[in-house]
């Protein structure tokens, strides 16, 4: 059966592609590997800014949370004319029992008056190292509050001079 020219336009004959344009169709080797080294170049040049920003992020929180600290500390010696036993004291509901006097000696069993506390919620960690901050109860840096991390920030300061 012959077929018509109605069945030719539906189904037109299969004409065998050459050979060329079966293999151009697909990616060579060298293309594929063209492509990963402008990915792995762009992923170099990207990445260390997110890993700085992640870092300058943590030395900015660190720094808000020095103040914060220091602030409360100093709110504490101006309400009481003593500082606080630890930083936990900051953050006490009741009337502390104890404190520093501005020399580092300790007295314990006392009312202090004028104390209007709490003065922090909670005692925030050191962002930048994830410990406890540094408290100072000796002399001559009685009622300091400094970083616990070592070393520098991502523009060479060190942290213990925040």
């Amino acid at each position: 059966m012959p077929i018509t020219k109605i069945e030719m336009f539906f189904h037109p004959p299969r004409i065998a592609a050459p050979q060329s344009e079966v293999r151009r169709r697909a990616f060579t080797l060298v293309e594929l590997l063209a492509v990963v080294v402008v990915l792995a170049v762009l992923a170099a040049m990207v990445l260390p800014k997110f890993v700085r920003s992640s870092e300058r992020s943590k030395e900015s929180a660190l720094r808000v949370t020095l103040r914060e600290v220091r602030n409360a500390t100093q709110r504490f010696y101006h309400d009481t004319g003593m500082y606080p036993w630890s930083l936990e004291w900051l953050a006490k509901e009741s009337i502390p029992d104890r404190a520093l006097k501005l020399d580092g000696s300790r007295l314990t069993g006392i009312s202090l008056t004028g104390w209007n506390g709490p003065y922090l919620d909670k005692v925030p960690i050191d962002p930048v190292s994830g410990t406890d901050l540094q408290y100072e109860t000796e002399m001559p840096d009685v009622g300091v509050v400094r970083s616990s991390a070592t070393g520098n920030d991502s523009g060479g300061v060190p942290f213990s001079s925040y």
